[in-house]
């Protein structure tokens, strides 16, 4: 039995950064520096994973509470 496997939804940067409250330059620095991870669907498209974001904030919102 093979269970059904949502895809996963995937942002351009744009739409994350608008997602963060961020700019688009601040949020290409959190790329570059390794804190969101980035799914290269072609050299010129660059998407993130809805989860990948989710997991970042969790993380910024766990991290902010010590």
């Amino acid at each position: 039995m093979n269970p059904r496997v949502e895809p996963e939804y995937l942002l351009t940067f744009a739409e994350a950064a608008r997602r963060l409250a961020v700019s688009l330059r601040q949020f290409r620095r959190l790329v570059d520096s390794g804190k969101i991870p980035v799914a290269r669907v072609s050299e010129r498209a660059p998407r993130i994973r809805a989860s990948d974001l989710g997991a970042y904030v969790n993380g910024v919102m766990v991290g902010s509470k010590s």
